[in-house]
């Protein structure tokens, strides 16, 4: 039988538990809620959704993380970058013997980074929940926090896929891409092409050229955003699926 002193130390240890959590990492958001009506014909339509995560600690830390996707739709994919890698769709953890992944999120005292969660509905609409639990290496199994993902994607009524299609001002093709790819935009004059991948650092830059064909080969295979920058006016911005040879 637990006596009341006995009850104290409970409630106390799990209250000094919970502190210790709550003091080591922040979130924000925490939770992301996101219901969002696109194009479903775009079967490489990318949903983006970034979350900060903060060592409020006065120590530094090294985080394992874990993703899980209960009930996601079928044919959703999901890939987490976390501020250091961008992995496979495949990968649900940076941290993984069995496949020898050992790429903790180290942070230093008060240090952010920023992870980013990239769906892809692959043209099929519904709703699902996808969590990233974080670890310290320390204590890999003792779960410090969650991200929670509440996502919700419908396609586009027929009317409002009209107007989107109206306003589709880039378009590349093939994607996606191996080794040459043609950009058609409305601009009367081109500045330069950017690309870059999901963690914003910029792969390359190219001049504009008359056939609108520019070569992609020295790019691994990833996931890239083309940012087309015109002499006038503002830059567009297209995703770009590089395929292997």
């Amino acid at each position: 039988m637990i006596t009341r002193i006995q009850l104290l130390l409970i409630l106390f240890s799990v209250n000094y538990l919970q502190a210790q959590t709550a003091g080591i990492i922040s979130l924000n958001p925490a939770k992301t809620v996101k219901v969002i009506s696109v194009d479903l014909k775009d079967k490489f339509f990318d949903l983006e959704v970034h979350t900060k995560v903060k060592n409020i600690s006065s120590d530094s830390i090294s985080l394992k993380w874990k993703r899980r996707q209960p009930g996601l739709p079928e044919g959703w994919i999901s890939q987490v970058c976390d501020g250091i890698t961008c992995f496979e769709d495949f990968v649900s953890t940076n941290i993984d013997s069995v496949s020898r992944i050992n790429i903790p999120v180290s942070l230093k005292a008060g240090e952010e980074r920023e992870f980013i969660l990239h769906v892809f509905p692959v043209s099929k609409a519904g709703r699902g929940k996808i969590y990233i639990d974080l670890f310290s290496m320390k204590k890999p199994d003792s779960l410090l926090t969650t991200m929670e993902f509440d996502l919700t994607i419908n396609g586009l009524s027929t009317s409002s896929q009209r107007i989107a299609n109206e306003k589709e001002d880039i378009q590349l093709f093939p994607n996606p891409v191996i080794d040459y790819v043609t950009i058609n935009h409305p601009f009367e004059e081109l500045s330069h092409i950017e690309i870059f991948n999901v963690l914003g650092q910029r792969m390359g830059q190219m001049e504009a050229k008359a056939d609108n064909q520019y070569d992609v080969s020295f790019l691994p295979p990833n996931i890239y955003f083309i940012k087309v920058q015109p002499k006038k006016g503002q830059a567009l911005t297209k995703l770009m699926v590089k395929a292997g040879n």
